[in-house]
């Protein structure tokens, strides 16, 4: 319980500064490294719920600090141990779109941005930090993957509604550019 409650103090101050930051993800892995399959659940909503706590608008944009924590070094980590954790099955497809809605978002910036990859994007909640990734759809693909290779129900609606019209948008751009 000390490490939870270490963590959920350094992630509520990892938006002061990098070395804030740092520490946060130093004590979310060793959380995740200590931690039971029951805790682990706790730690990866804890660092969902902190970004409301925060006050990012997720619902304007999931390009934050602590999301990016979360796909970029935590999630796979579960991913990857999730049998060996007995982690239950609806909770990976909580945490798959999370992380999904993190690449599409950065997929659909660097479209607007007429690249498909490789833009630095300012992340909410820090003034220097951006992110930066080399292909998005192939992270967006490996995680869809792992979706359907788990052979569970993945709730696939909840991609859509939540970024139907920025895909429809995409979409049709991609469209109009091949036509």
């Amino acid at each position: 319980r000390k490490w939870y409650d270490e963590l959920e103090q350094s992630l509520l101050l990892s938006t002061k500064s990098t070395e804030s930051l740092n520490q946060c993800r130093e004590k979310a892995l060793a959380c995740l490294s200590l931690s039971s399959s029951s805790s682990i659940s706790s730690i990866l909503q804890l660092i969902i719920n902190t970004e409301d706590k925060i006050g990012f608008n997720t619902k304007i944009t999931s390009l934050n600090i602590l999301r990016c924590l979360y796909v970029q070094d935590l999630l796979p980590i579960v991913l990857e141990n999730r049998r060996r954790l007995n982690i239950q099955p609806h909770l990976c497809h909580k945490w798959l779109i999370y992380a999904i809605e993190f690449y599409l978002e950065y997929f659909i910036k660097c479209f607007k941005n007429n690249q498909i990859t490789n833009i630095h994007v300012k992340l909410e909640g820090s003034y220097d930090r951006t992110y930066q990734c080399d292909n998005p759809i192939e992270q967006i693909e490996k995680l869809m993957n792992f979706a359907v290779s788990a052979k569970e129900n993945f709730n696939w609606q909840q991609i859509v509604t939540y970024h139907g019209n920025q895909m429809y948008v995409f979409l049709k751009n991609i469209s109009y550019n091949i036509l």
